[in-house]
């Protein structure tokens, strides 16, 4: 008898050892995929943040040319300029 719980307990632990395997296996893969989703989110923020700049500098061009142009206005009805 106790060579037949031998065979089974190392049956057990052989297959415990090889669904460990397993899931570190899958553990790693999951980790590489997590790496990969992470860079590529940080370029898709990169270029969020480039175009939030990007849009914040028309809008202050376009503000800048209004005054100036408002500003150039009143100065020739005024004979300023």
């Amino acid at each position: 008898m106790s060579e037949i719980q031998n065979h089974a307990l190392r049956a057990m632990f052989g297959y415990i050892d090889d669904q460990l395997d397993e899931l570190d296996e899958r553990v790693d893969r999951l980790e590489k995929s997590d790496r990969k989703v992470t860079d590529e989110l940080s370029k898709v923020l990169a270029v969020v943040e480039s175009g939030s700049e990007t849009r914040k500098t028309v809008k202050k061009t376009i503000v800048t040319a209004v005054i100036t142009g408002v500003v150039g206005y009143l100065l020739s009805q005024y004979g300023l300029k």
